[in-house]
């Protein structure tokens, strides 16, 4: 459960890796198994770290190394995305007590309707500056570190993992996903949105999703297969558009769209009900 170690390089303060390891695994073995006790000792040790923090200026700090003297190398990392993830996991009130600032999970709940399109903005304006820097670029391959063009990676996915699968993007350190839903093209059989197709994720709670479907394509009908979990860990129990439910079983269903229709679903599940499988839904 760890990478560098608590005293890895003291004399830098960065440089301590320790919570990827702890987050992969626990979160992996919550996925497997259902069982919501991984993700106590992620608990834990945000608690202690917390439980040492620093107020300076207005900001938390907390320590990111341990060594003989004890705790130092204070930052203001405090690990948000695990916040994210217990309680995205969890859908427990306690665990939003760190993240009453987070614009994504206040979308979700209500309190910041402009959150999307201002997320979106965002990302692109950093796809743009980093596709300038990259272009701008003066090294040369003798010159230029191996992961140096690591700066200049116009890869963006944070905002649409949020906002399309209602998930915490895993990151680039070996994590796995952990969403609420994913989409497949049933009619070119690969995983994503068909083409023309958008989708919104605008709520989650420990029983439901809701996520608005739309095709963008005026005069072509487009349907798109709504798996329940990223590996169908979740089990349906009814999807409710315009106040008509229906009951759903198993982990996935196709929604057909008319040309430029768009609709929003309410779909009920039972969270980790399943064993997560890899296989496309047609596979099954």
């Amino acid at each position: 459960f760890g990478t560098f170690g608590w005293n890895f390089d003291p004399a830098v303060t960065g440089r301590n890796y320790y919570m990827r390891g702890a987050r992969t695994g626990l979160g992996t073995a919550l996925l497997l198994t259902g069982d919501q006790s991984f993700a106590e000792p992620l608990r834990r040790q945000l608690a202690n770290l917390y439980a040492v923090k620093r107020e300076e200026g207005g900001r938390t700090l907390l320590p990111q190394k341990h060594g003989p003297n004890g705790w130092y190398g204070y930052t203001a990392n405090q690990y948000f995305d695990v916040h994210r993830d217990l309680y995205l996991w969890s859908m427990n009130e306690a665990d939003l007590a760190h993240l009453a600032a987070d614009p994504w999970l206040n979308f979700l709940r209500g309190k910041n309707a402009g959150y999307p399109a201002a997320a979106l903005a965002r990302e692109f304006e950093r796809l743009r500056g980093r596709v300038a820097a990259m272009r701008a670029d003066e090294s040369t391959k003798e010159t230029r570190p191996s992961d140096g063009a690591q700066r200049f990676s116009p890869v963006a996915t944070e905002t649409l993992v949020n906002l399309m699968l209602g998930g915490n993007d895993p990151g680039s350190s070996g994590n796995i996903l952990h969403a609420r839903l994913r989409y497949f093209d049933p009619a070119r059989r690969r995983a994503g949105l068909p083409e023309d197709v958008a989708a919104l994720v605008t709520g989650l709670t420990a029983e439901t999703a809701t996520v608005v479907l739309v095709n963008t394509n005026p005069v072509v009908g487009r349907a798109v297969t709504v798996q329940l979990g990223a590996f169908g860990e979740h089990a349906g129990t009814y999807v409710e558009i315009g106040g008509k439910r229906t009951a759903l079983a198993g982990s996935d269903f196709r929604v057909e769209l008319a040309a430029g229709a768009g609709e929003r679903l309410v779909i009920g599940m039972k969270r980790y009900a399943n064993r997560p499988r890899a296989e496309m839904p047609w596979e099954r």
